[in-house]
């Protein structure tokens, strides 16, 4: 039986009952974090998550509450004497920072008993961990300043959702998008579990585009102020997610 541990499911706004956005896929002794927002290292502690258990983490772009842990839990596994290599997937405009934010906190490869791999990711770029597999569609959350992006010429605007699959079980994580047009293709034909950001769409949006996109089950995430105020009206079709929720699959 897999899961999905919820170990953060917070916005990009800092409140004391949600950390930052940080999620598991567990299949068959294999474990992928999905993001690691600030505090995800202690939020494995907290509920009894073995660091050293986790194969690898998935970044689907760079805002800090979905990268401001990355870190530090390379420093704890280090710390923990891990032997066994970690994989972490970055969109690729990112790989070179990522590498070097590492080394300048002082992370050196050469002290390290683990392979660290860094490996940017594409659109549509598929990749597993045996028993989980992951495809990265590209969206739109990151190019809603078009003007900016050209000043600072060297970023891109990447962001991705991510299609995991588990044997027979089709998850789709839509990480943060720009709106329900991000959805359309990885979400065509539906699936059994949606696991969606709840702060930059709107939920008559969602229920309408679940008309037409069948899911079994959809949890919502990144859960804003405006949705925790008002998550009694939320309904039968969405369940919300908690730090520490854990649903099986």
């Amino acid at each position: 039986m897999g899961k999905i541990r919820f170990i953060g499911t917070g916005s990009g706004f800092a409140v004391l009952q949600r950390n930052p956005s940080s999620i598991i896929i567990e299949n068959k002794g294999k474990s992928v974090m999905l993001d690691c927002g600030d505090g995800t290292t202690r939020q494995l502690l907290r509920f009894d998550v073995d660091p050293l258990k986790i194969d690898g983490l998935v970044l689907s772009h760079m805002h800090p509450d979905h990268s401001g842990g990355i870190p530090f839990l390379v420093q704890t596994i280090h710390l923990m004497k891990r032997f066994d290599p970690f994989y972490i997937y970055v969109p690729n405009e990112t790989t070179h920072f990522i590498r070097e934010l590492i080394l300048r906190s002082y992370l050196f490869p050469e002290k390290m008993k683990f392979d660290l791999r860094i490996i940017p990711l594409y659109d549509r770029k598929k990749f597993d961990f045996s028993e989980i597999s992951i495809e990265a569609y590209s969206n739109d959350h990151l190019k809603t300043h078009p003007k900016l992006l050209k000043k600072y010429n060297d970023l891109n605007g990447e962001s991705y959702s991510l299609k995991i699959t588990c044997g027979d079980t089709r998850i789709v994580y839509s990480s943060d998008i720009s709106g329900m047009q991000d959805l359309d293709e990885i979400c065509k034909s539906g699936g059994d579990i949606l696991i969606c950001e709840a702060m930059h769409i709107n939920l008559s949006k969602l229920k309408q585009f679940l008309e037409k996109n069948l899911f079994k089950r959809v949890i919502l995430t990144h859960i804003s102020k405006s949705i925790e105020e008002s998550k009694s009206e939320i309904g039968d079709e969405f369940i919300l997610a908690t730090d520490g929720l854990i649903m099986n699959f």
